[in-house]
């Protein structure tokens, strides 16, 4: 096996960012009413975890996580947040 990422890996990389985005986006919108805004911290995490573990699944290289992470990360930018998710640790706890 080669030890570089294809283009292929990059690819799968931001196909399941897209993914792990729309569920985020779909599941956060529920923030809107005001009785489920509570239950946020516990709904999307279960949701999300979903295609991430689906993710970690596909991984063949150490780093497609931290790839995962700072392109979620400037998801959240472009779409108004602070820049505080970019500068977080990206959980690179997965490699084969």
């Amino acid at each position: 096996m080669k030890k570089q990422m294809e283009a292929k890996d990059l690819i799968t990389a931001g196909i399941f960012t897209a993914i792990y985005f729309a569920v985020f986006f779909i599941f956060g919108m529920l923030g809107y009413i005001p009785m489920v805004y509570a239950l946020l911290t516990l709904i999307i995490p279960i949701a999300c975890g979903v295609p991430y573990m689906l993710f970690l699944t596909k991984v063949k290289y150490f780093g497609m996580a931290a790839i995962m992470s700072v392109l979620c990360g400037g998801l959240m930018v472009l779409t108004g947040h602070t820049i505080l998710p970019l500068v977080r640790l990206p959980s690179l706890g997965c490699s084969r």
